[in-house]
């Protein structure tokens, strides 16, 4: 019996020996730092489920993580469930005053140290295997900017017939990409999400979040991960998939509701005209007929997004280009002046 542990024990400290060569070799380093970026606003319950599940990730010898925590003015339990875990990670928390995802980000960017700079939801559980899938990913693709995983979904409650259904055609809504497992080049018109992602430090310090889009407070302003992206893309960088790099997204029971959905198509629009906002803004017509100016915006959007208008049941579809338009008109009034925020985006 003593003999039996005694080679396991051995064995393990092989395996941890070859795999810190292995990652030396490939990464030209004897310690390397991964910064994991946490954004949130008061979802402390949240929060402390996705540090729980950082602290059962599996690190190898030669990688170390911390773990910095951008407190968006939150009011709830937020710094205590942070200091649970002060003395089990490499954790700490800053304030930003400024209310909204890109400035949480920004701020993630200026004080994270490491070599990798990773971007987590607050709304996510981390499965097995996902640092290493990206320290892998990233380092057998030398030339990627950086890398993707996947995020899946996890229901809070039991999920309504009609979201059961649909899933397929709410991705966008639920923030959910499903890659497979290969390690790939993120095609032009794919766009990972902001909320499982990790970059090469050198090249995201080069970048920033743009602040006029995002989530702020309860807002479901979106666009500004997709914006970063392109950023990226336009000095000539690239990414990869790491589908094993798998996270679970929480999606709350709030959130399965056709009041949801309305909010969500709507806020969809308004994040189009703002990010079209300097090519739009010169158009005669805008203000006038914004019709126009979105079925052009439409026809020049990507074979993918175009697509995605026209996908699932007939009410999914209606509901979308709906109110999609109508956020846009919303948005469009606004930046231009002629009418003050609508009551659907207060």
């Amino acid at each position: 019996m003593l003999r039996s542990s005694t080679g396991r024990i051995l064995t393990i400290g092989v395996v941890s020996l070859v795999t810190a060569f292995f990652y030396t070799m490939l990464w030209g380093v004897h310690e390397m730092l991964v910064s994991l970026g946490i954004a949130t606003y008061n979802r402390s319950a949240w929060l402390r489920r996705l540090l729980e599940s950082v602290t059962e990730l599996d690190v190898v010898p030669g990688v170390s993580i911390e773990v910095i925590v951008i407190d968006n003015n939150s009011s709830d339990a937020t710094q205590d469930v942070v200091n649970e875990f002060t003395r089990r990670l490499q954790i700490y928390s800053v304030k930003e005053m400024r209310q909204g995802l890109s400035f949480a980000r920004n701020k993630a960017i200026d004080l994270a140290a490491g070599d990798l700079i990773c971007f987590l939801d607050d709304d996510l559980t981390l499965r097995n295997g996902w640092l290493s899938a990206y320290i892998d990913a990233l380092a057998s693709s030398p030339g990627a900017a950086f890398a993707a995983g996947a995020v899946l979904p996890a229901f809070e409650t039991s999920p309504p017939r009609w979201v059961r259904n649909n899933l397929e055609h709410l991705h966008g809504v639920f923030s959910l990409v499903q890659p497979d497992d290969n390690v790939r080049p993120i095609g032009p018109y794919e766009c990972p999400l902001g909320g499982n992602i990790c970059y090469r430090a050198s090249v995201l310090r080069m970048h920033e979040f743009n602040t006029s889009l995002g989530r702020a407070g309860s807002s479901l302003i979106g666009g500004e991960d997709t914006e970063f992206t392109k950023s990226v893309r336009s000095r000539g960088h690239s990414g990869v998939w790491a589908g094993k790099a798998a996270v679970d997204h929480w999606i709350f029971t709030k959130q399965m509701s056709i009041s949801y959905l309305c909010r969500w198509f709507f806020s969809s629009g308004q994040t189009a005209a703002r990010i079209n906002w300097p090519e739009l803004k010169d158009r005669r017509d805008v203000a006038s007929n914004p019709f126009n100016a979105i079925k052009s915006l439409l026809i020049d959007m990507d074979p993918l997004w175009w697509s995605s208008f026209f996908s699932g049941p007939f009410w999914l579809r209606a509901l979308k280009l709906n109110r999609y338009y109508a956020g846009f008109q919303s948005e469009v009034m606004r930046l231009h002046g002629d009418a003050a925020p609508s009551r659907d985006e207060r």
